[in-house]
């Protein structure tokens, strides 16, 4: 079953039912055999995503304990971070090649990929010999154990409209402030906004609905900044190329093929996302909830 609250699910049975279940295939996932491998680490960090999008709707709700536990897995599973970075770099690697098929040489597309795979291991090695799996563990048990206790102050769907409005105050900050200082990290971060934003939604949205256009629409828009996101890793990986293999990499060109490139995928995701992120926090979130409450009627 998908991450959703059918609309005739009682809410608070719905919001423990997607916990409980996030909750076995993020352990399961670090449970595996192999629990590093490029598609598991992108597994268990989709689950924590869904996780911490609950806590976010459930957070505002005047619980702080949810708020100090969600941070604590965030810092927790950071150790992921450094790993997906590579696994991307190596998938946008192989991608560059098709699009801008003259852009590396062969020699050094071997040679940045040959480097990021001994990264990696390096970097896999270090989370066996530090435990650091076993570190993210308790924080997710945690958090999850709190979210199935947690009811809110409000039934049905009017408990968790101070958390979705909260939501998008941050998405519509975040893309103003992507729009004024124009900084990768900027986007990036409101990749991130878009993204808790979009699994409330997708959580929440009624069939054929509006939220579940909207939902729709800020995957999108999180694809395209992904995809610039992507490309800014590659380039700090052929930077430190340059680095300890000097003339390998025409540099300078990389960047402005690489800069024109993320500027039309952030003018998109802009374009699309725009209608949702720019309308006021409350109107907006007003009008979901009505059409949350219509669905739930029926």
């Amino acid at each position: 079953m998908r991450f959703h609250i059918d609309p005739h699910e009682p809410v608070r049975h719905g919001l423990k039912r997607l916990v409980r279940k996030e909750c076995k295939a993020a352990l399961r996932a670090l449970r595996r055999d192999r629990p590093l491998t490029a598609r598991a680490v992108h597994s268990l960090r989709k689950s924590l995503k869904r996780i911490r999008a609950v806590s976010i709707v459930a957070e505002q709700d005047n619980e702080k304990a949810l708020r100090r536990l969600r941070r604590r897995l965030v810092r927790a599973a950071g150790v992921l971070s450094p790993i997906r970075d590579v696994d991307v770099a190596r998938e946008t690697l192989r991608l560059i090649g098709t699009e801008f098929p003259d852009l590396l040489t062969e020699r050094t597309t071997r040679t940045l990929d040959l480097r990021l795979r001994h990264q990696r291991r390096v970097l896999v090695r270090a989370a066996y010999e530090d435990e650091l799996l076993d570190r993210i563990e308790a924080p997710i048990r945690e958090l999850c154990t709190a979210l199935l206790k947690w009811k809110a102050r409000q039934g049905g769907v009017r408990g968790l409209t101070p958390g979705l409005e909260y939501s998008h105050q941050r998405a519509r900050q975040a893309m103003a402030d992507a729009e004024t200082r124009g900084q990768a990290a900027d986007y990036h971060l409101w990749r991130k906004r878009i993204s808790t934003l979009r699994y409330q939604l997708i959580l929440l949205a009624p069939p054929r609905s509006q939220a579940e256009a909207d939902a729709r629409t800020l995957d999108t828009a999180v694809t395209l900044l992904g995809n610039d996101h992507n490309l800014v890793v590659l380039t700090d990986a052929l930077k430190k190329l340059e680095e300890v293999s000097p003339g390998l990499v025409d540099i300078a060109h990389v960047v402005r093929v690489f800069s024109r490139r993320s500027k039309a995928l952030r003018n998109e995701a802009r374009q699309i996302a725009e209608r949702i992120c720019s309308e006021e926090s409350h109107a907006y979130i007003r009008r979901l909830t009505q059409e949350l409450k219509r669905a739930r009627a029926t």
